[in-house]
């Protein structure tokens, strides 16, 4: 920030910072789970309750921004929309869909095959007055027109978090005061931004070494970011999340069927526990 700062007054450009849209989304489901609500919730636990309602909402602002910012062209057009949506999820989970056609690009109440699944204990909200403008004044604060300008193009801090990650992983705290820690630091911000096999070209190329496209050099780099590129294409598939879940969770009971009846080698408990194996029905 400092050297942005000083870029700012050494250039008379004026710079706009930006907040990160997941950070924000974050922030506000922490303190949306702060609310003590007042209501009586007949069969509910509030704690729970709330848990469940701002993940609810949380979910919704996201699927509505981003919904929002695809259909709009416009910074101003999009915090029109923006606002108003906002504005309108409390009562349509209330029930109060009377602005959902206009506002929403999310709500299909609508629709025969609207469901009440993604509330809380799968119900519209039933709270009275002072609830509904204690949780409106909370999203009010987080998402009003000039908070949604700090966050107006979505963006998110996620590439400089895997920027940081690479840095540390190729130049621990450990190289600091080595010699070849500047070299490592290059090497991670370039193996981060334009992945390894074209950032060991272009290394090759800074160090003098001339290369064919044909060379086995140049093709095997380019092997390495194809293969990146495809697995991290098939990391969001649908199969592969399913696949990773099914090999935690074996993992994680690992120490239970080790110690089940159906794992173990003790010949005497397991003829013990045959039951009608032992016995011979034959006669």
């Amino acid at each position: 920030m400092k050297s942005v700062h000083d870029y700012e007054e050494e250039s008379n450009i004026p710079t706009r910072h930006y907040k990160c849209f997941i950070h924000k989304l974050r922030s506000f489901q922490k303190h949306f789970r702060g609310i003590k609500l007042t209501s009586s919730l007949i069969g509910c636990n509030k704690d729970i309750f709330m848990r469940k309602l701002s993940s609810n909402i949380r979910s919704r602002l996201r699927v509505e921004l981003i919904r929002i910012k695809k259909t709009t062209t416009t910074e101003d057009s999009f915090l029109y929309r923006a606002s108003n949506a906002v504005q309108n999820i409390i009562s349509c989970f209330a029930n109060d869909h009377r602005n959902c056609r206009i506002y929403s690009l999310v709500c299909n109440a609508h629709l025969q095959t609207y469901s009440t699944k993604h509330l809380p204990y799968g119900k519209h909200l039933e709270l009275n007055m002072n609830d509904i403008v204690k949780l409106n004044g909370i999203i009010e604060k987080h998402f009003s027109e000039t908070e949604l300008s700090k966050i107006s193009r979505l963006s998110t801090t996620n590439k400089c978090e895997s920027l940081h990650h690479k840095v540390f992983t190729f130049a621990p705290k450990s190289t600091i005061y080595t010699r070849n820690f500047a070299g490592l630091c290059h090497s991670a911000v370039h193996s981060s931004s334009l992945g390894n096999g074209l950032a060991c070209i272009n290394l090759a190329k800074i160090i003098g070494l001339k290369y064919k496209r044909t060379d086995p050099f140049i093709q095997q780099m380019k092997k390495i970011d194809t293969r990146n590129r495809r697995n991290a294409i098939r990391a969001q598939t649908r199969r592969y999340k399913f696949s990773r879940y099914i090999a935690r969770r074996n993992k994680g009971n690992r120490t239970l069927k080790q110690n089940s009846l159906f794992n173990c080698k003790n010949k005497s408990i397991i003829e013990e526990h045959e039951y009608g194996n032992s016995q011979d029905f034959t006669c």
